[in-house]
């Protein structure tokens, strides 16, 4: 097995010289093809050294891997710095099916978001990801629920900045993302008409907003508002109050607490 650990620190290794290569102030599109070729190589090593053993190495390099608290879902996320202070985000979803892992890469544009919505539903090829750092998870009926909590950031302070509660449903072919589970109207002044398959929180760059789970089937999020001379769904202008909101998991669905 001596070669299979010289193999993975290689590996390792050559995420180390991914990070460096983000900020030697290389062009926009030498940091996406970086990332790209350590997203291939994290899926390479998992696919040759295994997923477990994978995951164990990745947690001593800069890299945002977020394991669920059964440890059956892992989503390791990658932001990339591009032009105008946007992002572009790639990663890769794991999974234990029947205790067989699988995993897939996810795919993204840039963190203007476009084409992920409210009440949209993506495959891991479609998916915008960003940046996940926090699963949740609860149980009902003896079905396991799970939430990503996502950060999309911005540098640009002509985009909003992002978090968002992301619905997981994992099944044998890979994980879905977006699902009709919350029991709400509206959500930062955004009011549906359709049943929300995720929560999106967006508030301006410079300031921070905060969305934690507390305990088990329980989140707090910050409320936001219009900052002075902010106007109503100017995200761009929006901060924090300092009111917090509790999303609860309650009878199946989402519901924030009154």
């Amino acid at each position: 097995m001596l070669w299979q650990s010289y193999a993975m620190h290689a590996q390792m290794d050559s995420i180390s010289q991914w990070s460096t290569t983000m900020l030697e102030g290389a062009t926009a599109t030498i940091r996406l093809q970086a990332g790209e070729r350590m997203q291939a190589r994290i899926l390479s090593q998992m696919d040759s050294m295994g997923v477990p053993a994978t995951l164990s190495a990745l947690a001593e390099h800069p890299v945002l891997v977020s394991i669920s608290p059964n440890g059956k879902l892992a989503l390791i996320s990658l932001a990339i710095p591009q032009t105008e202070g946007h992002y572009a985000f790639r990663g890769i979803a794991a999974w234990q099916h029947n205790k067989t892992w699988y995993n897939k890469a996810t795919q993204g544009q840039s963190s203007t978001m476009e084409g992920l919505s409210h009440d949209g539903r993506y495959r891991c090829a479609d998916y915008n990801m960003g940046m996940t750092y926090d699963i949740v998870q609860v149980k009902r009926s003896g079905i396991t629920h799970y939430l990503a909590l996502v950060f999309q950031p911005s540098m640009n302070p002509m985009q909003a900045q992002r978090k968002i509660v992301e619905p997981v449903i994992l099944s044998k072919h890979g994980p879905h993302f977006g699902s009709p589970v919350f029991a709400l109207d509206s959500f930062n002044d955004q009011v549906f008409d359709r049943p929300a398959t995720r929560l999106i929180l967006q508030y301006a760059t410079g300031v921070s907003a905060s969305i934690k789970q507390i305990k088990p089937g329980k989140i707090l999020i910050d409320q936001l508002a219009p900052m002075r001379h902010g106007q109503v769904g100017d995200y761009r202008r929006y901060g924090p109050t300092l009111a917090q909101a509790p999303l609860e998991f309650n009878r199946g669905k989402w519901r924030l607490a009154s």
